[in-house]
């Protein structure tokens, strides 16, 4: 087998294959496979895998299947150093059944090792049994998973059926235990996706090269997202599954809006005299007027707070006053919160509840000009004890 490829457009392919190489070892799963495409021959494919994810990019390229030899291999780290090292020009890949020697010209020749291609895991069959795609914006989806995955478990151990992003009823959720995003995107109505939040960089990585809308194929064992060149970027299904949940209503027992610069200022100046463990930011306000304070314990054992604006604030008629000493947020998690709010002004919606209570943050995103339709981003959290 031969192939000869510009190297730009190798790059191009790479860039995508590369990220889902698994990194260590010395099996199939740190290689890039090649072989031709079956939809084009004008083009080849370079495959690649690790233990979750794998993808197949196509690329422009003049292939040569004359020997008998119809797929390669070459260690992804190899390729990646080699192609780093050569000049802007064609770049020449041979296969005789052992080795493959890579030439360019004004460089010269590299021979790599090739492992045995019918071991590759080829996973074809499984991207024609997937359901009938769903297409969806990929902003809007990569959007909706940044967010998902920052309030996932990372103790896969203990809680696995928390470590993943998974759609249920069209609301894309994932939860830590004292918080949750609860994401309902308009496009995955019918959808059942789950992604296991370690894995969402590399998916991450893959949107953020489509311009419009992105495939997403899901099948019983895997989830296939496929870009309009045909460029695929999948993941194995994880098998614990995203735990039931009911999804407040819309009210709030109490609301306050305050400026996001003043918390987003004010949380790193409090965290710069408390203990580094101590992740525990107190909210309280002094009657119905006026800031809030936040607040946090110092190492000498003293408080330090600072004032937030508020810049309206309300509650329901007839509801119990918010408890006297205030309530206390992660604050890294509401940190995350505010690095992803597009405003300039955000409201905390405050429930009490009989043992502790929570704060509930809405916002609507890509929403049409006139204001109508678009996702709606809910984040949950507990106050902690």
């Amino acid at each position: 087998m031969k192939i000869q490829v510009a190297k730009q457009d190798l790059m191009e392919a790479l860039s995508v294959a590369l990220t889902s190489m698994h990194g260590s070892g010395a099996d199939l799963s740190t290689h890039c496979l090649f072989r031709p495409s079956e939809d084009d021959p004008s083009r080849a494919e370079v495959l690649t895998y690790s233990p979750r994810c794998f993808s197949k990019c196509p690329f422009v390229a003049d292939v040569d299947v004359s020997s008998g030899h119809e797929a390669f291999t070459i260690e992804g780290k190899r390729l990646r150093r080699w192609v780093d090292a050569v000049p802007d020009v064609a770049l020449t890949f041979e296969f005789d059944g052992t080795s493959v020697k890579a030439t360019a010209p004004g460089r010269g020749t590299q021979k790599f090792q090739s492992l045995d291609p019918d071991n590759w895991p080829y996973w074809d069959s499984l991207v024609q049994e997937a359901k009938a795609p769903i297409s969806i914006g990929a902003s809007r989806l990569a959007s909706a998973l940044d967010h998902c995955r920052q309030f996932a478990s990372d103790q896969e151990s203990r809680s696995p059926e928390m470590c993943v992003c998974e759609v249920k009823d069209g609301v894309l959720a994932s939860t830590n235990k004292i918080a949750a995003s609860l994401i309902t995107v308009e496009g995955l109505a019918e959808s059942t996706m789950r992604i296991h939040a370690k894995d969402t960089p590399g998916i991450l990585s893959f949107l953020a090269t489509i311009q419009g809308d992105v495939e997403v194929l899901e099948g019983d064992s895997n989830i296939f997202f496929r870009r309009a060149d045909g460029t695929i970027y999948g993941e194995s299904r994880f098998q614990a599954q995203f735990p039931g949940f009911s999804r407040p209503d819309n009210s709030d027992m109490h609301w306050w809006d305050l400026k996001v610069e003043d918390l987003k200022s004010g949380i790193p100046f409090l965290t710069s005299g408390a203990a580094w463990e101590d992740n525990r930011l107190c909210f309280i306000r002094d009657g119905k007027d006026g800031p809030v304070t936040i607040a946090m314990m110092t190492t000498s054992g003293s408080m330090t707070s600072v004032e937030v604006e508020c810049v309206e604030s309300g509650k329901i008629d007839g509801v119990e006053p918010l408890p006297e000493e205030g309530f206390v947020l992660a604050y890294p998690l509401l940190s995350k919160v505010l690095s992803l709010y597009g405003g300039d002004v955000i409201r905390l919606g405050l429930t009490s509840l009989e043992r502790g209570g929570y704060v509930r943050i809405m916002e609507k995103k890509f929403q049409n000009k006139d204001g109508s339709g678009g996702d709606t981003y809910l984040t949950i959290l507990v106050w902690l004890r």
